[in-house]
């Protein structure tokens, strides 16, 4: 792991304009708001948070499929936001993705060597031989046999087919691989040889990974780095062993807290209001966490939280230090 930054992001978001029924004017509501932070090469980032917090729209602005109404995206020193054409083709080899669904995400039609080979046909200039020659060598590094060049999608388990989607993420050597909701899909055994082949991966490559998930109990040996999303912001934000450790946002904790542990002493105590997430529509006034939060009181309904920074970590809850 090096100091310097492979992805530099800086007050990124993303809007989207709305219809709603009964009213004449579109209503726009911001998907991402103000997300920033830096990843090294050899880095593992990982954005938790609960489903329709922002966290797959991040990962797509990041992989440059849909465009930020805002913010900057840096990678390797230079903008990458406003890429297009041939530029924006040559930035997405250096920034690769894995799905969620394992089956989904590939071709049924295709064989499992066509589908691996479709990102050296893309973003190199490798002839067939050449192509068919990585693309084995690409399927034993991710535990698959040579054998399974020919076959298709249907005849593989789920595991092997999330292997057989890390394959095509990392054939065509890119920087950084964004894995969204990788494992969450899969069997718990099978789910910790996933975890274990990206670390192993990353280790053997330098890879940057952004790993996307809902999951915070996935994160624990992986985390270089956390960030945590609710509404589309960033509410805490920092070194993953030390949040984990001692979270300093309510919602952190509450994530944490849903963790099972079978050891009651490992299990995190917190009392936290019954409810849904509220809409990213019509997000609450002040601190968005706070009809939630057990800890809120009549300042979190007035004002937006300062963000508190300790030891390197950050908080955005007007309580972070007292919690």
């Amino acid at each position: 792991m090096t100091d310097v930054p492979v992805l530099e992001v800086d007050s990124l978001g993303k809007q989207y304009s709305v219809h709603i029924p009964g009213r004449w004017r579109q209503h726009t509501f911001n998907a991402i708001s103000d997300v920033s932070f830096a990843a090294r090469k050899g880095e593992t980032v990982c954005i938790v948070g609960e489903s329709g917090c922002g966290k797959s729209t991040l990962a797509r602005v990041l992989a440059n499929i849909t465009p930020p109404s805002f913010g900057a995206i840096r990678f390797e020193g230079k903008s990458v936001e406003l890429l297009s054409g041939r530029n924006a083709r040559a930035h997405r080899k250096n920034v690769q993705l894995v799905f969620q669904d394992p089956y989904a995400s590939l071709n049924p039609r295709l064989s499992i060597g066509r589908i691996v080979s479709e990102p050296l046909e893309n973003f190199t200039s490798l002839d067939a031989a050449e192509r068919h020659q990585r693309v084995e060598e690409t399927l034993v590094r991710v535990g698959l046999a040579v054998r399974d060049y020919d076959r298709l999608p249907s005849q593989l388990s789920g595991g092997q087919r999330q292997r057989i989607g890390i394959a095509r993420a990392i054939v065509a050597d890119p920087q950084i691989v964004i894995a969204d909701e990788a494992v969450s899909a899969l069997d718990v055994s099978v789910k910790s040889q996933i975890l274990n082949l990206l670390q192993d991966l990353q280790d053997q490559l330098g890879l940057t990974y952004l790993f996307v998930t809902h999951d915070v109990g996935v994160v624990h040996n992986i985390a270089d780095k956390l960030i945590v999303m609710y509404l589309g912001r960033v509410v805490e934000q920092g070194d993953g062993e030390r949040i984990l450790a001692a979270p300093r946002h309510p919602y952190t904790r509450m994530l944490l807290a849903s963790v099972p542990h079978a050891d009651p002493a490992r299990r995190l105590a917190i009392d936290v209001k019954h409810g849904e997430m509220p809409s990213a529509m019509f997000p609450p006034s002040g601190c968005v966490f706070r009809t939630r939060c057990p800890h809120a009181t009549e300042l979190c309904q007035q004002l937006p939280p300062n963000v508190v920074n300790a030891s390197g970590d950050v908080a955005a809850c007007h309580f972070a230090d007292q919690i």
